[in-house]
């Protein structure tokens, strides 16, 4: 529970210091290496480093001092000794004389407006319809359609779920396209190209991602990917498992 790191021996073998964490704070535990017996022997220190990719380690270096009675540990900026015996640590005073180059001031303004309408800066997923006079794509997270050159982007859709990946049909009438959100899941749909009500082509909740129109066939081909390895990466951190190469007709 807390976990371990930095763990550090006294030159005779009898203790070992290492950091963990109780609740929310970090702090240092003494084991006794003969007993197997546990104590804090400082307790909240700062913060590890075990979220991070601890470049630096996870917890500033320790060390015995050479009569192994107390460890010299640094922490909130300063050093201390800290008695084996379980005394009050004792500070060892210290200054340093420093001359230290720093940047410019980085002072972005990023205001954001109240406006009924906004500027996109940017637009994901393009594609350009099969007569090549329409373009759809995905600004946040919805479904745009627009008339080349410089037409006037139109939602396609008045869905309030995140849609994406959008791809005509060969004909150009219609547009397949992904949806996804944290309650239901994702599926694959499709709808008319002037906009309007969209049908549900899948029926299970899966990642569904790169869906394709075959001409010859009236299939629509896609790959599938499991919904609950993608909610995982949301708390892991990074998406793993293995998709399918599916297809369902338009």
């Amino acid at each position: 529970y807390g976990s371990a790191f930095t763990p550090t021996l006294s030159s005779d073998g009898k203790y070992m210091v290492y950091g963990s964490r109780y609740e929310e704070k970090t702090g240092l535990v003494l084991r006794d290496l003969i007993s197997g017996d546990e104590n804090w022997l400082a307790y909240p220190i700062q913060r590890d480093e075990q979220e991070s990719v601890a470049s630096l380690g996870v917890l500033p270096a320790m060390a015995f001092t050479p009569d192994n009675k107390e460890v010299l540990a640094s922490y909130g900026g300063k050093i201390y000794r800290i008695p084996v015996s379980g005394d009050n640590a004792i500070e060892i005073p210290f200054e340093v004389d420093v001359a230290l180059a720093i940047g410019p001031k980085l002072d972005f303004k990023y205001p954001i407006s109240d406006d009924a309408e906004m500027f996109a800066n940017q637009i994901r997923n393009p594609k350009t319809s099969p007569d090549g006079k329409q373009i759809v794509f995905n600004a946040l997270n919805k479904l745009y359609v627009m008339r080349l050159p410089d037409g006037k982007p139109k939602r396609l859709t008045k869905m309030d779920l995140n849609e994406m990946q959008p791809n005509w049909s060969p004909d150009g009438k219609e547009i397949v396209y992904t949806t996804w959100s944290d309650i239901d899941g994702g599926h694959l749909y499709k709808v008319s190209a002037k906009g309007g009500k969209p049908m549900q082509l899948t029926t299970s909740s899966a990642l569904y991602n790169t869906p394709v129109w075959d001409a010859k066939t009236n299939r629509i081909v896609f790959t599938k990917g499991s919904a609950q390895n993608f909610k995982n990466a949301y708390t892991r951190g990074a998406f793993s498992g293995g998709e399918d190469l599916a297809w369902i007709s338009s």
